[in-house]
């Protein structure tokens, strides 16, 4: 037992006396009333406690998601590609943001493919995966590529040409209006600057040194000759009045 003071007239009481003694107030409603504040601030604090944690998911998990979603969204849509693929990278498990990624990589993909630079849409359409007709755009990109490829190997063979043409001295050397062809029109047998643009235009044109002393033995009574190596073939023929005739061809 202790001694406490009555809340009414602050005398001293025993704490389990239920009535003062003095002043007659009852103990036992105060004590009900104390324990209701005490249940009422445990369930408040309960209640703010599980409303802060709703309210932290909620902006974990939901506001500042979709915050980047609308910035991605805005992002591709000014073709900003490769950050709007690291936005809905960073929130891949909020909403479509898995399928806005192909999206992305599909009209990055259709961007390169009107700047005609079939190299990277064909990487971007790659990573479209299933998105829309992204494996049709693929295998279009590839051809494309594949052409654009072979078209730059053809010019920079014709450059080749253009290039052994102008290593030459011989006014008998003329080089055709489409770079395919050049021919040495030698004077005679004792032409030797046109002998010697023969064999710059053969060293250019990668033709081996064996066939460049096969040209320069050849005699009337072989006829004409030709040789294909790689892309250029090479066709001669001797007379002793009008010497070595040599006609050097890029082959398509």
């Amino acid at each position: 037992m202790a001694i406490i003071n009555c809340p009414e007239c602050s005398k001293e009481i025993s704490d389990t006396t239920k009535k003062c003694p003095h002043c007659g107030y009852s103990l036992k409603k105060k004590r009900k009333k104390m324990k209701k504040g005490i249940k009422i601030a445990l369930i408040t604090s309960v209640l703010v406690i599980f409303l802060g944690a709703g309210f932290f998911l909620t902006y974990e998990y939901y506001i500042i998601p979709h915050g980047i979603y609308v910035e991605a969204e805005a992002l591709l849509n000014k073709n900003e590609f490769d950050k709007a693929i690291a936005k809905f990278e960073s929130i891949k498990d909020y909403s479509d943001s898995e399928n806005r990624i192909l999206e992305t990589w599909y009209k990055k993909g259709l961007a390169y493919c009107q700047k005609e630079d079939y190299e990277n849409a064909v990487f971007a359409f790659k990573y479209a995966g299933n998105y829309n007709d992204a494996k049709e755009k693929l295998a279009e990109s590839e051809t494309e590529r594949q052409k654009k490829e072979e078209r730059l190997e053809y010019l920079k063979r014709l450059d080749t040409m253009e290039t052994a043409y102008h290593l030459c001295n011989s006014p008998n050397t003329v080089i055709s209006d489409d770079n395919k062809s050049i021919t040495v029109d030698s004077t005679n047998e004792y032409d030797y600057i046109s002998l010697e643009d023969i064999g710059v235009i053969a060293t250019e044109l990668g033709f081996p040194d064996y066939l460049i002393s096969e040209m320069s033995q050849t005699n009337a009574l072989m006829g004409r000759r030709s040789e294909t190596i790689g892309h250029y073939k090479v066709d001669w023929s001797f007379h002793p009045d009008n010497g070595l005739d040599v006609v050097f061809m890029l082959v398509d």
